[in-house]
């Protein structure tokens, strides 16, 4: 990497027009001055696109019919130039530093992802500082990821955090597409599980909106929401060469897996925890170690549906 690579800036736009020029601002507003801005109007309805061309030749805009935020991102990554890559969303604000100081770390430490920390804009314009995560060095970066960004909390490493490489972005073909929720946090697994040195940066350089319009993390999920999204990870992992699985990251996903699982037995959807327990013990039949000693025998004995039903039945 040389001492100023292009840096290509990749935002989906879908009806952002009340917040898309404060995020095009904070840009443009980047100490870093050697990048690119490439946007793609998912089908919008509102003045988005109109928003967009208002900046001239600043932008580069790909219209598109409206296939959702994966599909925009991937598009905008195909048609981007830079050897580093900013995913971006048309409804969050970056701090003028941020690519410069993540871009530092990167190119010190060779890593493929440096993802920093983040504060959230509330709708009655208070601002909220996330906390600090615990540091990466030494850890694989996969079992990371399944310890401190699965959906739900407090993630490491949502879409806007993360500076990437585009070498290992292009190796494992982008976002996925049919995730319907937690694109990021699949991105994210993916590249660990190819190889990908992930870099800690513990400042905030980025502000969230959180808001009632349109956005993915407003969908309502399913009890079995996330046994399926792992489910499917698991399949994808398996089929590919590129990723590797050894036990140490069987053993944590299987884990993870099977509370996903518990969770949508114990919420009533059976047949989702069912084919939840299934896969994870195919992956790696191992018990997990915040259950009790009795659960974890009769569950090498009988499954763990099987335990979940007689749960069940003596906390009647």
């Amino acid at each position: 990497m040389n001492n100023s690579p292009l840096v290509s800036i990749c935002m989906p736009v879908h009806n952002a027009e009340d917040y898309l020029a404060f995020a095009l601002d904070s840009v443009f507003s980047q100490t870093y001055q050697n990048y690119e801005v490439i946007c793609v109007d998912d089908g919008s309805s509102d003045d988005s696109l109109g928003i967009l061309r208002d900046y001239g030749e600043r932008v580069s805009i790909i219209e598109s019919t409206n296939k959702g935020a994966p599909h925009a991102r991937n598009l905008a990554f195909q048609h981007s130039k830079g050897d580093v890559i900013q995913f971006f969303d048309a409804d969050d604000i970056l701090a003028p530093e941020k690519i410069e100081r993540q871009l530092t770390i990167m190119k010190r430490s060779g890593a493929d992802l440096v993802f920093c920390n983040k504060r959230v804009l509330r709708a009655n314009d208070t601002l909220t500082d996330l906390s600090s995560l615990p540091p990466i060095d030494g850890l694989d970066p996969f079992l990371y990821c399944l310890r401190y960004n699965l959906p739900g909390g407090r993630a490491a490493i949502d879409t806007e955090v993360p500076l990437h490489r585009r070498e290992i972005l292009q190796r494992i073909g982008g976002f996925r597409l049919g995730v319907a929720r937690a694109q990021d946090k699949d991105l994210a697994l993916r590249l660990a599980a190819a190889g990908a040195r992930f870099e800690y940066l513990d400042e905030i350089l980025v502000t969230c909106r959180d808001h009632d319009g349109p956005r993915i993390s407003n969908l309502v999920k399913s009890p079995r929401f996330h046994v399926d999204y792992f489910v499917s990870l698991i399949d994808t992992l398996l089929d590919d060469s590129l990723y590797d699985l050894p036990l140490t990251r069987r053993k944590e996903l299987s884990i993870v897996l099977s509370r996903f699982s518990k969770y949508a037995y114990r919420r009533g959807d059976r047949d989702g925890a069912k084919d939840g327990f299934l896969a994870a013990a195919e992956l790696c039949d191992y018990s997990d170690p915040q259950e009790g000693v009795l659960y974890s025998v009769l569950q090498k004995i009988i499954g763990y549906s099987s335990v979940e039903r007689l749960r069940q039945l003596t906390h009647r």
